[in-house]
């Protein structure tokens, strides 16, 4: 069953991705083939306390007091906290209940991306979704001004306010963006 689950990830070089990465390293190396995941939420997102969840072969003392450890050294490295919750594989429940937490934030930024997309088509010549600088939307206009930069502030503080996903756009004109344009990975 665990099989048949889609698991996204992304990898941002910030302190919680840190975290979880040193976290997936140590229970690689001291459970090996008796770790069969970690499905780690956003760091302020919980599902039974938790942020993190770890995913075993089997439960028993041994796993317990190695995941342990190997959360206490973590938290100890970074200025964040794990908080996880451990499980064996055949918990199909618990472990689809991680999942929809991540599905469901997926699904709420592309609602969020839409909805802001639609409140700027008519003075966007293009909003993409890309990782530019510290935001995750790109705005092209045909030229950046006061009333430009207002009308698009204000669809994204009225999006952010009903949306868990915070849309954070990066502003560009036409003739800006296309000095740029092949640098920028994204989707529209």
């Amino acid at each position: 069953m665990i099989d048949e689950l889609f698991l996204m990830y992304k990898l941002v070089n910030d302190e919680w991705s840190k975290a979880v990465s040193e976290l997936f390293q140590l229970l690689s190396t001291s459970l090996r083939n008796r770790f069969a995941m970690l499905i780690a939420l956003d760091e302020d997102s919980f599902v039974y306390d938790s942020n993190v969840l770890v995913v075993v072969d089997k439960v028993d003392d041994e796993v317990r007091d190695k995941v342990a450890k190997a959360v206490i050294e973590v938290n100890s490295h970074h200025d964040c906290t794990i908080s996880y919750y451990l499980t064996s594989k055949d918990d199909v429940n618990t472990i689809r209940v991680f999942s929809s937490v991540k599905e469901k934030k997926k699904e709420d930024c592309e609602d969020a991306f839409k909805e802001f997309k639609e409140k700027v088509k008519s003075i966007a010549r293009d909003v993409i979704k890309a990782e530019i600088y510290d935001s995750n939307v790109l705005v092209v206009v045909d030229k950046v001004n006061d009333e430009v930069r207002d009308r698009v502030a204000e669809a994204v503080i009225e999006v952010n306010s009903h949306h868990d996903c915070t849309i954070s756009y990066y502003l560009l004109s036409s003739e800006e963006y296309e000095k740029v344009r092949g640098t920028i990975k994204g989707s529209k």
